[in-house]
C-alpha cells in the first residue's frame, strides 16, 4: 500500500478509536476542517510537520501513522 494510504488509514482509525470527529482534529493540530477532510480524502499530502501535529492531536506515535502493521 503506498504510503499516503497508509497514513490515511491510520489516521482514520486513530481518530476513529479517540472519537473523534474531523473538525475536532483540526482543531486541536491547528488547521481548518477542510484540510482534514482534503487529506482524508487524498486531495492533498500533508508536510511531515502537519503530519506530527495530526500524530498528536489523534494521540498515536508518527512512526505508527505511517505503520502498514497496525
Amino acid at each position: 500500500m503506498p504510503l499516503a494510504e497508509t497514513f490515511r488509514e491510520n489516521l482514520r482509525s486513530a481518530i476513529a478509536r479517540q472519537n473523534m470527529t474531523q473538525r475536532e482534529l483540526a482543531e486541536k493540530s491547528g488547521v481548518h476542517h477542510v484540510t482534514i477532510c482534503n487529506i482524508l480524502a487524498g486531495k492533498l499530502e500533508p508536510s511531515l510537520t502537519l503530519c506530527e501535529s495530526l500524530a498528536k492531536a489523534a494521540k498515536i506515535k508518527l512512526p505508527e501513522i505511517f505503520s502498514e502493521n497496525r
